[in-house]
């Protein structure tokens, strides 16, 4: 029993002094302005004007005719956007439904500082890379003036910040898909940069009859490198979030701990075997 309590006020200790050192102790101005306010079962504004990839206008609710997959970057992105993207392209190529015909893609930067040569450049890479045929309908890359771009983000509660760094303007924001029925009413998000296609699969199937579900987290290495690795915006690359990362080395020491503390317990001494024979 007295074992029994030291780990529990151990644990508890433990578990303050972990919490204490999270990120959430004491967000920063950065991170309240960074982030996703889900609107789930909302309606994304339809009159909202953008050019394609051709410089052309076209109206955001033109578009939507079938379930969708927004996703929010920027082109010249150092970052996250890639890999993100880089996400979508393999989802593309894994995922059994036909682009085009089942679901589609629009990529929107929110940087209205690009153009349509950006965006034209960008769908010719991502279309030329893929393993399947997919027509340049059914991936869309967007550019928009200020306004449009804050009616888009805003509606999908998408939170950026800009950052200028010796004259180079930058972006931090999240990196996440955002599903959208042919009405378009947002049923749902799917955070990070890495993804599983039957889990896409299935959001896309309920967008297409409306059905809302909660929100849903990348997966896999490089879900985990999201966690541990964060953008800093003056060296313009990933730094180790050593406050993370500590805190995930502490819980599985805890666990060891634990395991250990319980291997002991219930062994039998050798006091007890003499006993036995």
């Amino acid at each position: 029993m007295k074992t029994t309590r030291l780990l529990s006020v151990w644990i508890g200790l433990l578990v303050l002094t972990v919490s204490g050192s999270l990120p959430a102790q004491e967000p920063t101005s950065s991170a309240a302005k960074v982030g996703i306010d889900e609107q789930v079962g909302e309606v994304v504004p339809g009159q909202i004007t953008f050019a394609d990839e051709n410089g052309k206008p076209v109206i955001f609710g033109d578009l939507i005719d079938k379930p969708t997959i927004l996703v929010l970057v920027y082109f010249e992105c150092p970052a996250i956007c890639g890999p993100l993207l880089n996400g979508v392209m393999s989802l593309v190529d894994e995922m059994d439904l036909a682009p085009g015909k089942d679901y589609q893609i629009v990529a929107v930067s929110f940087n209205e500082r690009e153009d349509s040569e950006m965006a034209a450049r960008k769908q010719q890479n991502f279309l030329s890379a893929l393993k399947k045929d997919v027509p340049p309908s059914a991936w869309r890359f967007l550019t928009g003036n200020p306004d449009n771009i804050a009616t888009l983000t805003n509606a999908t509660g998408f939170r950026f910040e800009r950052v200028e760094t010796d004259g180079r303007i930058d972006f931090n924001h999240p990196a996440t898909l955002i599903v959208l029925s042919p009405e378009r009413v947002i049923t749902g998000y799917i955070r990070g940069i890495s993804f599983v296609p039957d889990d896409v699969a299935l959001a896309i199937s309920e967008a297409k009859i409306g059905r809302v579900r909660p929100t849903r987290s990348s997966v896999g290495p490089q879900g985990l490198l999201s966690f541990c690795f964060t953008y800093d915006p003056v060296q313009q690359k990933r730094v180790m979030n050593i406050t993370r990362v500590a805190g995930v080395a502490t819980l599985a020491l805890a666990g060891v701990f634990i395991a250990l503390v319980l291997i002991i317990r219930t062994k039998p001494t050798s006091s007890d075997s003499r006993g036995e024979s």
